[in-house]
């Protein structure tokens, strides 16, 4: 259909546009790397990027002409229309309402972009099934991540629970035996990276509790799978049907394939490689309420004092994140080690 990876973001942009959003800045078209540079390595897992100076915002995307990488180019620029629209907010709230807003945002893209019938209105349609294969995942990827922070899966149970969930929700077994000495989950960009995938509203950030940003959006302050079911419910009843007097699920849990004659048997011991960690920001903010206490002891509750006070921190702080977000996304689009000893001195400054 004539589509190349420029044409990909193009169209993604006209459909933001299309729903009275804001454009992609000058900014986002001259420095975003969209494409596989040649002659360096990169991270090539696609990212959204905010630079913390209120116009400076990139997608870092090794794009390739498929229909899976237009869904990701929407889903990306989704990320893009969050940081657009609270850019104004102070450092501290430019960030989703809770963890789950920002990659929900993404994916009401994505499967906006996938219906029939806008895939024809931009002359390309093809049976789109992904998201429903990836919904296990995307679940038990959040379920082991909130048993390690609950305490209900110790460092002695990562990987096991890890093998676990994965047999339960989407029949996977390791295709060799694995122990406690492995971090397999770590193979999963979005664990190191702490990427959630459970992800007036855009313009809030998290300046407000996130409940109240989803009672002035749609009317209700819960959050629950009701609208995902409805969404899926024709290929629900059809598997339904499909599944009769079936056994469903995988009660084997701890099977693994048998290793070939002359297969190495330590081949799963190997020494794990070093994952990349995540261009997102880890955020150490302090609220300006506790910052103006450690400060000011005598709880001075000037407003005007406040006001300037906050003006000062706020203006720091974009300078430091646009600091050592430069840097990050320098060592990101190119790999090596003065980039990655940058990046470092910049995140301890």
């Amino acid at each position: 259909m004539g589509y190349n990876v420029t044409r990909m973001f193009r169209v993604a942009e006209e459909f933001f546009t299309s729903l009275g959003l804001k454009e992609m800045p000058t900014e986002f078209w001259e420095e975003s790397m969209l494409v596989k540079p040649d002659d360096r390595e990169v991270v090539c897992h696609a990212s959204a990027w905010d630079f913390y100076n209120r116009k400076d915002f990139r997608i870092k995307q090794c794009t390739t002409v498929t229909m899976e990488q237009l869904f990701t180019v929407h889903h990306e620029m989704g990320h893009i229309q969050y940081y657009l629209q609270y850019k104004d907010q102070p450092v501290g709230y430019r960030r989703g309402a809770n963890p789950g807003f920002h990659e929900a945002i993404g994916d009401v893209m994505s499967l906006s972009v996938s219906t029939p019938k806008h895939l024809r209105e931009i002359n390309l349609l093809e049976s789109v099934t992904s998201d429903m294969a990836f919904l296990p995942f995307g679940y038990l990827i959040d379920l082991w991540r909130w048993g390690v922070f609950s305490g209900s899966t110790p460092p002695e149970k990562y990987n096991s629970d890890w093998w676990y969930l994965r047999t339960k929700y989407q029949g996977i077994c390791p295709p060799t035996r694995r122990t406690e000495e492995h971090f397999d989950p770590g193979a999963k960009y979005h664990i190191p990276g702490n990427t959630p995938y459970i992800r007036k509203v855009l313009e809030a950030g998290s300046s407000k509790p996130w409940s109240e940003v989803l009672q002035e959006a749609i009317g209700t302050d819960k959050m629950n799978a009701t609208s995902l079911m409805k969404y899926f419910e024709p290929i629900i009843k059809w598997l339904e049907e499909q599944n009769v007097n079936e056994t469903l699920g995988w009660p084997e849990f701890n099977w693994v394939p048998p290793i070939p004659d002359g297969y190495p048997e330590d081949i799963g011991n190997a020494k794990l490689q070093e994952h990349q960690k995540s261009s997102n920001v880890d955020f150490r903010i302090f609220t300006v309420s506790t910052i103006i206490l450690l400060i000011y002891p005598d709880k001075n509750t000037d407003e005007l004092h406040a006001k300037q006070f906050l003006e000062e921190y706020n203006s720091t702080a974009e300078q430091v994140w646009n600091t050592y977000t430069e840097a990050s996304w320098k060592y990101n689009t190119d790999i090596n080690e003065a980039n990655k000893e940058d990046m470092v001195r910049k995140n301890l400054q």
